[in-house]
């Protein structure tokens, strides 16, 4: 996944290694590693906290 920097500390909140998360967003380029997804929220699947 690739975000902003400016997003890293808010992330790196609620998302660790292994974590399962959703992913709500719009779907973006097709790359060589599949299908971009510009996300408009990442929810952590276990806490629910987004």
């Amino acid at each position: 996944m690739k975000f902003p920097p400016q997003m890293a500390d808010s992330l790196v909140r609620i998302i660790t290694p292994n974590t399962k998360v959703s992913i709500f967003g719009d779907p973006g380029f097709s790359t060589r590693f599949g299908q971009e997804v510009r996300a408009k929220s990442i929810t952590n699947s276990q806490t629910g906290q987004t």
